[in-house]
């Protein structure tokens, strides 16, 4: 699903969002693109400011994990002092201050899930033909795990996280910043003598990247294993298994 907005008069916006088949149709993503000011609040000579985030979830609380993430983190930067002020005319190092604190208030609001979790979920792993209920009950060495309602199938450990993508827009001007592998894409064409185009502006954090895992390597030098799951992603592709998958869209005319 592909949805656009028309924010200024060369910049199209938009989030594009794909369920997949992999977990019987289950979205564990949270999107959200959002408006700085009403159109009476714009300050005079400014022009409106957007907020765009992409959260993909993962583990059994992955929905709830990348909802509360992407819903802290767009809130911490509504409320920020970047209201009133042009982004083009600000020190690159500020406004990569206030995306560095609206990560962590997302990773807080995600974490908190572990504290509360809910008594009652849904989830759907491989071979599933649709989501099944499961039941938080206490471990017996200690912590949570979910069970299965109908008291059939493996029980789940208590396990979310999300990724998380963010941009914030002002014209032409774009900030961006992300965590883990949901991507944001630039594109421009379109016309009779231009065919559309566009490039992605984030790198992928994940194990089969070189470069991410040697530095998860160094920073947890003893304690971290590097799982290169190719193999496992080629075979899902070949049996026709498809993840979510959700980008930012930012195109230019």
């Amino acid at each position: 699903m592909l949805s656009v907005q028309h924010i200024h008069p060369e910049v199209d916006l938009g989030t594009a969002t794909a369920t997949g088949n992999r977990y019987c149709g289950l979205q564990q993503d949270y999107l959200c693109v959002q408006e700085f000011y009403t159109k009476e609040e714009i300050p005079h000579g400014h022009q409106q400011i957007f907020i765009a985030a992409v959260c993909d979830g993962h583990g059994i609380l992955g929905d709830k994990s990348a909802a509360y993430a992407g819903k802290a983190l767009c809130r911490h930067l509504y409320s920020s002092t970047l209201r009133n002020k042009k982004l083009s005319a600000l020190p690159q190092e500020e406004i990569a201050t206030h995306l560095k604190d609206a990560f962590h208030a997302g990773h807080h609001a995600a974490m908190s899930l572990y504290d509360h979790p809910p008594c009652r979920t849904a989830y759907a792993t491989h071979g599933m033909k649709a989501p099944q209920e499961f039941d938080l009950i206490k471990g017996v060495e200690g912590g949570f795990l979910y069970r299965p309602t109908t008291g059939h199938g493996h029980d789940k450990r208590l396990e979310c996280g999300c990724t998380a993508t963010a941009a914030i827009i002002q014209g032409r001007t774009v900030s961006i910043a992300n965590v883990g592998d949901s991507a944001a894409f630039v594109g421009g064409g379109g016309g009779a003598s231009a065919p559309c185009h566009s490039r992605p502006i984030t790198m992928r954090h994940h194990g089969l990247n070189e470069t991410e895992a040697d530095r998860i390597r160094q920073a947890y030098p003893g304690s971290t294993q590097v799982l290169h799951d190719a193999v496992a992603l080629s075979l899902a592709e070949e049996q026709g298994e498809a993840d979510n998958t959700s980008a930012i869209v930012i195109f230019f005319h």
